[in-house]
């Protein structure tokens, strides 16, 4: 009924045929869980949903509109691992089937697609779909580095990696972040999940989980999603988290394994405003009756709204102090592009632009004219290349970027 809670647990065994660090995925779903919002008439009714998967070799990401005919495009964005591959518009109606597929070559790399939702969409939807060893191949821990698409109040995932030995007292952040900043959106939450094990001789009756807020997270929006056993909570004035476990009786590892682990989940919002480039570290200790408090690892967070890695990054070198925005187009390209400065009139300097690929194999080396490079080659294969300009008057790097061949 309205207000009425429970739970359900489940014990899944990971099959020993999984390869160590491997992504598995639970998605739960309440229902029935009708739209209630008075949405007004803005809203044209369409609903976008993803999907992913591997194909004979290849990933086949597919966007499909279960809703009523877009009035207006989306944009869609490919990411390969952490980096913005692809951005293209869409729009999906009655006369185009409603589906749009987009094929993605399979390279031993982690796909990601995010698409848009028309504006006014009921809800928190953002579709988003990964595909994860493709070709046998992957870097583990990347599913992870995005948002899942669960901010619906019906809907949840959870993704975790297999691993070997490790601590069964600690606290993860989701999601883990882009890059090694570890970069979050700063309008999108922060899922926390604490985990405990009595690693002990005997059961425990009762456990004790203290976590301190970052002053930086937003007290207003926390909210506790998920938790092992019924447990008591407070928070005090010096935002200070406090679960009680009261009577869990939590047997021993030794005893009985599966049931010796516990778990609390919440999630929460960076507070509104926050400066670019704020880190947010988090970190619990666990109490077990009367023994010392076990302290998990610390979570590390940097609220950002840039933190997928774009088609050209800068990097101006310490030989040069005076800043160039070098602007590449098009962009992506297919067999051509052209490499120069945003301010032309005023820079006449001579270099070479020296590209590779992402082997760090010299492809090929041209020199300016003007100060502008016109780099041609139909043989080029889709991927990311990597140029480097060198000032052809000291002989010294001052620039480094990107740039993306996408054929059809």
């Amino acid at each position: 009924e309205v207000f009425e809670s429970s739970q359900f647990q489940m014990t899944l065994l990971t099959s020993c045929d999984a390869e160590l660090g491997k992504t598995h995925c639970f998605t739960t779903t309440i229902f029935p869980h009708e739209n209630c919002e008075n949405l007004g008439g803005q809203w044209d009714g369409s609903s976008i949903v993803v999907d992913g998967k591997e194909i004979d070799g290849e990933i086949q990401f597919t966007i499909t509109n279960v809703g009523e005919d877009m009035e207006e495009s989306l944009n869609f964005f490919i990411i390969e691992d952490d980096v913005l591959m692809r951005q293209e518009p869409f729009q999906l109606n009655a006369a185009n089937g409603n589906q749009f597929t987009i094929p993605e070559d399979c390279d031993g790399k982690t796909y990601r697609l995010e698409a848009e939702q028309a504006r006014f969409h009921p809800g928190n939807s953002n579709p988003s779909i990964s595909v994860e060893g493709c070709s046998g191949n992957f870097t583990p821990g990347l599913v992870n580095l995005f948002a899942q698409d669960d901010e619906d109040f019906y809907k949840d995932i959870t993704c975790i990696n297999n691993i070997g030995s490790f601590d069964p007292n600690d606290k993860q952040g989701f999601p883990y972040g882009a890059t090694e900043k570890r970069c979050v959106n700063p309008n999108r939450q922060i899922e926390y999940l604490i985990r405990f094990q009595n690693t002990g001789t005997a059961p425990a009756f009762n456990v004790i989980v203290t976590d301190v807020l970052d002053t930086y997270l937003d007290l207003s929006t926390f909210e506790i999603i998920g938790s092992s056993h019924d447990h008591k909570f407070e928070l005090n004035q010096d935002r200070q988290l406090t679960f009680t476990f009261e009577d869990i009786n939590l047997p021993d590892v030794e005893s009985n394994e599966p049931a010796s682990h516990g778990f609390i989940k919440y999630r929460i919002l960076p507070v509104k405003d926050i400066p670019f480039g704020t880190e947010v570290y988090n970190e619990a200790s666990i109490y077990f009756d009367f023994n010392e408090p076990i302290i998990t690892n610390e979570t590390r967070h940097t609220v950002d709204d840039a933190c997928i890695e774009t088609i050209i990054v800068n990097d101006i070198s310490e030989n040069n102090q005076v800043q160039m925005d070098m602007q590449v187009f098009p962009s992506p390209f297919t067999d051509h592009f052209t490499l120069r400065s945003s301010e032309t009139e005023s820079f006449s300097k001579e270099f070479n632009m020296n590209l590779y690929n992402t082997k760090g194999q010299l492809i090929s080396t041209q020199q300016s004219t003007k100060g502008i490079v016109e780099y041609s080659n139909k043989a080029l294969k889709s991927g990311v290349y990597f140029y480097e300009l060198i000032d052809l008057n000291r002989n010294k790097l001052f620039q480094r970027g990107k740039v993306i061949c996408i054929k059809d």
